[in-house]
């Protein structure tokens, strides 16, 4: 089936993980019969119930073999009714869980098993309800006839079996929870991202309030019936029981505030805190104000804030100071980017006179020509879809290509050079920039030694791109690119002409050049 829980990798080491290293194993060896075995184990749930109360009655009022089994009876039937509407109403959710079992990886279906195994236990309760007036009811009102209570006792019999039947209903919600736990475990990773739990349930605190009063009173009523000689009626709950009983529902509802205000009040806190953060907002603080597991959650939730706020800090640094395409696939594939060999277009822009103008500048003024350059350059090769690789001091090296794929890198390439110019030209003062670009076979990846290393571009591409730039000063041009450059252009611009071929040492053959004039930036202006 290739299901199987986390809690199966290690030893349980207290008694929940105990139950639910049992119940994950049961999932992962019967799968979709662990959701027939889950309805089975409703219906076996509600006739313990039955049995229960049957139990529960016998304490107090002297019941014969005939009598238990005409109200039994009565019971199984009206229990197995309500069963049978009660499997009707959850059928849907159950055919949710089946299916996603029977296909594990539909993500379709793993979305519809979440919703369905968190809407299930909402559904239960709401059926237990229902089967309470069904079955319980009628049941119960039978069996005053049938042991011929008098007319003020019926009421009250009706009144302890729905305490009795609440109390069984609260484990019954809890059970089921603790059922689910294995699926919700296994469908999780299958739902790829961030995928929050609904937000319908029964809270915490609701748990609480209604949980304790109701065990209280279940035992002082179980105490009650125990400790007379034998059934008593009724009627043996007398003022002062029934007067403890009342003092021991009080005592236990604020019991149950104060727990809701001990614990609950820190959940909802590491709440809303968790829903900030997941907008974004890595200021929030939790003081951890509880003692115990809780203290415990809320400094460790602290620590994973500090911990995200330093990681976004780093990231931020990373896309500062290395290309956001790069720090993207750093993030995603780790330190090494393995050398890749991709078609691209590599582009050197220049800086002319630039030796001569910081022979006889300040240094404020150096940098300020730099930093000019970089405002320039740097803005159009990123808006048409290009990687600055290097800057070196009066130049840049951009790729476009690489690291993300471009199909018609060498037209980027060339928008984003006339684009260069114009703003060369309207900068003030304006700057005066060769341009040199040229297409083929690069190898883009990771580079470098003793724990440093860059993202570089590397082949015979690179240094033709070098070389051409160069050319500019000789020729008098603003802009050359190669015929490789030229043959994968869908549009070139129409006041291109051919300059010649440049020489380079160690090729064969010699490389076509082709130069633009100052009416294609010109035409950018426009």
């Amino acid at each position: 089936m290739g299901l199987s829980g986390d809690l199966l990798e290690h030893r349980p080491r207290t008694a929940g993980e105990a139950v639910d290293a049992l119940l994950e194993r049961g999932f992962a060896r019967f799968g979709t019969a662990y959701v027939t075995g889950f309805a089975a184990a409703e219906l076996l749930g509600s006739l313990v119930i039955l049995a229960a109360a049957l139990v529960f009655l016998s304490l107090y009022e002297p019941i014969s073999v005939a009598q238990a089994c005409r109200i039994g009876g009565l019971g199984f039937a009206l229990t197995v009714l309500a069963f049978s509407w009660r499997t009707a109403r959850i059928r849907r959710e159950l055919l949710a869980l089946r299916r996603w079992i029977q296909r594990p990886g539909d993500v379709a279906a793993a979305h519809a098993a979440w919703e369905a195994a968190h809407a299930l236990p909402g559904h239960v309760m709401r059926a237990d309800v229902e089967g309470l007036v069904v079955a319980a009811l009628p049941t119960t009102v039978f069996a005053g006839f049938e042991l011929q209570l008098p007319g003020l006792a019926v009421p009250l019999l009706i009144l302890l079996v729905a305490v009795v039947i609440g109390q069984t209903l609260v484990i019954h919600l809890f059970s089921v929870e603790l059922a689910l736990r294995p699926l919700l475990r296994n469908l999780r990773p299958r739902l790829g991202a961030l995928y929050l739990p609904p937000r319908r349930g029964i809270s915490l605190r609701r748990r609480l309030l209604g949980t304790l009063p109701l065990a209280n009173i279940v035992t002082g009523l179980a105490v009650a019936g125990l400790a007379q000689p034998g059934p008593g009626g009724l009627q043996a709950l007398r003022a002062d029981v029934l007067l403890v009983l009342v003092v021991a529902a009080a005592v236990s509802l604020l019991v149950g505030f104060l727990l809701a205000a001990a614990i609950v009040a820190p959940l909802d806190e590491l709440a809303g805190a968790a829903e900030r953060v997941h907008r974004g907002d890595l200021t929030v603080q939790v003081v951890p104000t509880a003692s115990g597991e809780l203290g415990r959650l809320a400094a460790n939730f602290e620590e994973m804030v500090n911990g995200l706020a330093g990681r976004q800090a780093l990231h931020q640094a990373l896309e500062r100071y290395v290309d956001p395409a790069v720090a993207a696939r750093i993030i995603e594939e780790g330190l090494e980017l393995s050398p890749r060999e991709v078609d691209a277009t590599v582009m050197f822009v220049d800086l002319r006179g630039f030796t001569a103008f910081a022979e006889g500048a300040t240094a404020s003024c150096v940098v300020a020509r730099v930093n000019q350059l970089l405002e320039v350059t740097l803005p159009a090769i990123v808006r048409h879809g290009g990687h600055v690789n290097k800057f070196m001091g009066d130049g840049v090296l951009a790729v476009f290509g690489a690291p993300l794929a471009l199909e018609d890198h060498a037209d980027c390439a060339m928008r984003a050079a006339l684009e260069i110019l114009h703003a060369a030209d309207a900068a003030r003062p304006a700057l005066r920039l060769g341009i040199g670009i040229s297409s083929g076979r690069v190898m883009a990846g990771t580079v470098g030694a003793a724990g440093r290393c860059e993202f570089a571009v590397m082949g015979d591409t690179v240094n033709v791109a070098s070389r051409t730039q160069e050319e500019t000063k000789r020729l008098g041009v603003d802009v050359l690119f190669t015929e490789s450059t030229h043959d994968r252009m869908s549009e070139v611009p129409y006041d291109a002409l051919p300059m010649g071929s440049l020489e380079l040492r160690g090729r064969r053959h010699p490389v076509l050049l082709h130069g633009l004039g100052r009416a294609s930036t010109a035409a950018v202006a426009a």
